[in-house]
């Protein structure tokens, strides 16, 4: 699971990199909003589908094949509608024919690929890491492959749009060949008041995701309305990258929970492994935000272009950000760890009280510039807000 992680991520930087470099500043800040808006259609559709793929495989393996088809079932009636408002919204912006190609190729293609994702967790049910790991670097290099070749080939925003499309078309094709291949035909039928059932039991963690997953974007979606796209494809030249290295919280996440949450006493060895966690998540953070503060320039420089040079007098506050980010991914895993997912969810509410408004005067004045220290702060109150919930808990544990 690390591994196909890693490599998404790592993919995604790639791409990132090579659109930076082929396409101009403006219609870069575009394709990044386009993905914006498309990864939380995505996230809205998700519905905590994957976790529930795992737990019932698990708990029920001869039902195997029935779960994942009930859950991607679930999954494309989700979708369906999240897919037509986000195309019936960029059909209608004031854009040209070609950004409008382009989102609506971004926004499918996003789309499609997420029911790869969702699939992806029944491979790491039936135990098959090495079928997930394989096939998500195959089809990743298929994708880079497939954006350069557009690229270099002058297809413009255009023709790397439609590259991607592909790819994820054929990503998702292929997970799904190799999950069915994976699971022999089982009888019975669908049940669908059990996918109603895990839905529920689900929401919390998947109102959890799409928050986290607006606060992450709330500067990309305010610097596009207020300050315009290519000021936006400047700010992306360097936020992507603190994104990218925020996303290998993740991996630390996913590898926390379970150890907070197979100790279910609140004793010393609880509070040691807590500990643990917590110095190896902040300590991860340190180290990121140092490679941003003392070679954010010569990443400028090297990766993404001088025609992005005025984005090294923000690379102090991504830096900064980067920590912020990190502490408060500490402390999720403490709260998370025993089940509180209304607790951070609450936190993550508190950052988007926060970062709203402070964006929306500060962006007019000051520009993109504002962007990183505003959601420095916003991180550090959802940081405020999960210190107290941990003080109260080690005071009361009964009374959370």
């Amino acid at each position: 699971m690390a591994v196909s992680l890693a490599v998404k991520m790592l993919a995604g930087l790639i791409f990132f990199i090579i659109v930076a470099r082929l396409l101009s500043e403006e219609q870069l800040g575009f394709i990044t909003f386009v993905f914006a808006c498309s990864a939380f259609g995505a996230l809205l559709s998700d519905l905590g589908l994957g976790m529930k793929i795992l737990k019932d495989v698990s708990a029920e393996p001869e039902r195997a094949r029935l779960i994942v088809l009930e859950a991607l079932y679930l999954k494309l009636l989700a979708l369906l509608p999240a897919m037509l408002v986000l195309c019936v919204l960029f059909i209608m912006k004031d854009i040209n024919q070609a950004y409008r190609l382009s989102a609506i190729s971004l926004v499918v293609g996003t789309l499609i690929g997420s029911v790869g994702d969702t699939a992806l967790f029944a491979l790491r049910a039936a135990n098959r890491y090495a079928a997930e790991a394989v096939t998500v670097l195959l089809c990743s290099i298929v994708y880079l492959l497939l954006t350069l070749i557009a690229g270099l080939a002058e297809g413009g925003i255009v023709g790397i749009s439609l590259s991607f499309l592909a790819s994820r078309m054929l990503y998702a094709a292929v997970v799904l060949l190799i999950v069915r291949s994976s699971f022999p035909s089982t009888q019975g039928t669908t049940n669908k008041r059990s996918l109603w059932i895990g839905f529920r039991r689900a929401f919390g963690w998947a109102a959890l995701s799409n928050l986290s997953y607006i606060n992450g974007q709330i500067d990309n979606i305010m610097i596009v309305s207020l300050v315009g796209l290519a000021e936006n494809g400047v700010y992306q030249a360097g936020a992507k990258f603190v994104a990218s290295a925020v996303s290998f919280s993740s991996i630390i996440v996913n590898v926390g929970i379970p150890k907070i949450s197979a100790l279910k006493n609140e004793d010393a060895h609880k509070l040691k492994a807590e500990t643990g966690l917590w110095l190896q998540t902040v300590g991860v953070g340190a180290i990121f935000a140092s490679l941003f503060f003392l070679f954010g320039p010569v990443i400028t420089k090297y990766l993404v272009g001088a025609k992005y040079e005025s984005v090294n007098s923000l690379w102090t506050g991504f830096a900064v950000l980067t920590f912020s980010r990190f502490v408060s991914c500490a402390l999720l895993i403490s709260l998370l760890g025993r089940g509180l997912v209304y607790r951070n969810f609450v936190a993550e509410l508190a950052t988007t009280a926060f970062a709203l408004p402070l964006l929306a005067l500060s962006l007019p004045i000051f520009g993109i510039y504002a962007a990183p220290w505003v959601m420095s702060f916003a991180s550090f109150v959802t940081c405020i807000v999960l210190i107290t919930y941990r003080i109260l808990l080690a005071r009361a544990p009964s009374g959370l």
